[in-house]
């Protein structure tokens, strides 16, 4: 049974990289669709479901027991992971599952407790120069936007605009970088450029990148779908 002990520690080891890779992705980057690893949950889930029902099996064969139905659940539960693998993993465009090792320092730096010391008087001029830019730039309007794109725009070093933007607004960048980009949405929404104006025309103009990513962070943000929010001001 050491093979089951080495599966479900594997298993372990793989839910673990997956948190590691969410919170490196946003600390780093704006595209919400980076985050979509649902499909590699429910793949984790069902492999350790085949790992029980193994045991189980197993246990009934030494004891006697008709273990026919248990091999056929095996059998249907390998089937399911080979098509989420397939149907989910292989067969969306998304980003590699990894990041840069610069991007793991940059994150993994945020964690500890040695701060980047500022004034409350700089802190206040920093954040009137971040907010000014992106109203007035517009930035967020990119969807491949990174903490260190932006950085090099407003002319912030990148440590102290992510501090900047943990401390103050209490989000993390995709969060803070959906802000705006729901806010510019439900403005266009509201007021749309002409009466035949989608959705989707909208969605990709304020930096998104996919209908299902908009649609998330538009219920986030707001309680209900866009489709809902358009609704209320035909």
């Amino acid at each position: 049974m050491g093979y089951v002990a080495h599966i479900l520690i594997y298993v372990l080891l793989c839910f673990l990289e997956v948190r590691k890779y969410k919170k490196v992705i946003k600390d780093n980057y704006s595209r919400l669709e980076w985050l979509n690893l649902g499909w590699l949950h429910w793949v984790f889930v069902v492999f350790c479901l085949i790992v029980l029902v193994d045991i189980t099996q197993f246990v009934g064969f030494m004891i006697g027991i008709n273990t026919f139905l248990l091999e056929n659940a095996v059998f249907l539960l390998m089937l399911i992971a080979i098509n989420l693998l397939y149907f989910y993993g292989f067969t969306t465009s998304r980003k590699p599952f990894g990041y840069s090792k610069d991007d793991l320092e940059f994150s993994a730096s945020l964690t500890s407790r040695k701060r980047i010391n500022t004034t409350s008087e700089e802190h206040q001029t920093l954040i009137g120069r971040l907010e000014k830019h992106l109203l007035q730039n517009e930035s967020f309007k990119n969807y491949n936007l990174t903490i260190a794109s932006l950085a090099e725009e407003i002319g912030i070093p990148k440590r102290k605009l992510s501090e900047l933007i943990n401390d103050h607004y209490d989000q993390n960048f995709v969060d803070f970088i959906n802000t705006y980009r729901i806010n510019k949405a439900k403005e266009r929404l509201m007021n749309p450029k002409d009466s035949n104006e989608t959705i989707l025309e909208v969605l990709y103009d304020v930096g998104f990148n996919s209908k299902s990513s908009f649609n998330t962070a538009f219920k986030k943000k707001t309680g209900i779908t866009p489709s809902e929010f358009k609704s209320k001001y035909k």
